[in-house]
């Protein structure tokens, strides 16, 4: 009796196994994490052959504007560029050109871009001040000459262009005093008299302001 009794509960035992639903397979692993894909590789600057090739171009650049060839000078900067994208000195001398094509617009850009690549470029702030001046954007034009001759007091021209820009402003005093700093040092620069004549056109405004006004007629 034992013995079948047993075999029973053997039996109803791996019945019930049997009956049971099987087991739910292992989760999947967990999906991997994503990382941050690698930004592409900024692309190689101008090697050292190219950046002395396009100084060698802005230095003919310069030479063909000194000589009144501008159309060649603009043409020059541009092969630099080409050569060295990250020239600051090549954008200012183009924006000098264009400059002094009238071209005002595509100077002030040149400017702009200068001083985006070298903010401490004096002869970009100057640059782009008399562009300034010539569209009469003149309080736009004093701050450029201020930030020039902060960087380089000894840019003459910084001092004549501000004093003549003071001047077109009314402001007579402030101007003969860039005049006279012009003056002062430009003495190893030549012949400086048309900068006396502005002193004296200035000196002569301030001397009419300061004559007291003539009786109305009555």
């Amino acid at each position: 009796m034992q013995g079948r009794h047993g075999a029973a509960l053997v039996i109803g035992v791996l019945g019930a196994l049997a009956c049971r639903p099987p087991p739910a397979p292992n989760p999947p692993p967990p999906p991997p994490l994503r990382t941050r894909p690698e930004p592409p590789s900024a692309p190689a600057g101008p090697t050292a052959e190219a950046r002395q090739r396009a100084q060698e171009l802005v230095g003919e650049g310069g030479l063909a504007l000194q000589e009144g060839r501008s159309a060649a000078a603009v043409e020059l900067f541009d092969q630099a560029l080409a050569l060295d994208p990250s020239s600051a000195e090549a954008y200012a001398w183009r924006g000098e050109t264009h400059s002094r094509l009238g071209e005002f617009a595509a100077a002030e850009a040149d400017f702009d871009r200068s001083l985006e690549l070298q903010p401490d470029f004096a002869g970009s702030w100057f640059g782009r001040a008399g562009v300034k001046a010539w569209l009469e954007r003149y309080e736009d034009a004093l701050s450029d000459y201020d930030r020039a001759l902060e960087l380089d007091p000894f840019l003459i021209y910084a001092w004549v262009g501000r004093g003549r820009t003071l001047h077109r402003l009314g402001h007579y005093e402030r101007a003969i005093a860039d005049y006279d700093r012009a003056l002062a040092d430009g003495v190893a620069v030549g012949d400086l008299g048309w900068v006396r004549s502005l002193r004296e056109e200035a000196q002569a405004k301030l001397a009419e302001e300061a004559s007291p006004q003539a009786d109305p007629p009555r």
